[in-house]
Formats: structure tokens, sequence, C-alpha cells
């Protein structure tokens, strides 16, 4: 479809995009525009699935089920935080024999040491 070439070439754009020339307002502006985007072609995807789920066009390559052919051709993954808004961090390890009123601020006393933490940015 000659239609997902212009959408390639917009995206391919906007990836050229260097976010530290942006000011605040465009940027704030760009996010919001990019997300009504990506939800408008999240749409347009469900529309083309429930087609060619209704067309059994599934069928074609021997899957029995739209989820089969789903998994065979797009490898959907299980969800998973966006990796831009998380990353792993170890905290230090507690001084041997704190206690909660000694534990170092912002560290929860029953955690492990050393155990991975997942912050939210």
């Amino acid at each position: 479809m000659d239609e997902l070439k212009a959408i390639q070439r917009g995206v391919d754009t906007i990836a050229a995009i260097d976010p530290d020339t942006l000011d605040e307002d465009e940027l704030n502006a760009g996010l919001g525009e990019l997300r009504r985007l990506l939800n408008k072609l999240i749409a347009i995807e469900a529309q083309l699935l429930a087609d060619f789920d209704r067309r059994q066009l599934w069928k074609h390559d021997g899957s029995t089920s739209l989820v089969a052919w789903l998994t065979r051709h797009l490898r959907p993954s299980p969800p998973a935080p966006p990796a831009q808004t998380q990353r792993q961090v170890r905290l230090p390890p507690s001084p041997a024999g704190a206690s909660p009123a000694t534990a170092p601020e912002g560290r929860d006393p029953h955690s492990r040491p050393n155990s991975p933490v997942a912050l939210t940015t």
C-alpha cells in the first residue's frame, strides 16, 4: 500500500528530529500530537485486523486462528514497561545490623540488599 510508504516517510522525518533543538512548548505539543497519531494508527490496525479475521485470511498459511497468525507473523511480546520510562539501579547494601530506623533515607528497610529497583522517570 502506497499509504504505508507515506507513513514510513513521515516516521523517518519525525525520527530525525533532535529533541534538544525543541523548546519546552514544541516538545510538549509534539508529544501530545505524536500520542494522538499513535492512537489513530492503533485504531486503524484494529480495524484491519478485524477485517482480516472476518475474511479468515489467516487460513492461507495454515494458521488455525487470528491469534496463531499474529503469533507466527508479528511475534507479539508480553506487555512490558517501556524502556524509556524505567531504568534499573542497584541500591547499596544496608550496614550490618541496621534497623528500620537506621536504614538509608529512601530505602525500604525490608528489601533485599542489592536487589534491582525500577525507577519511573
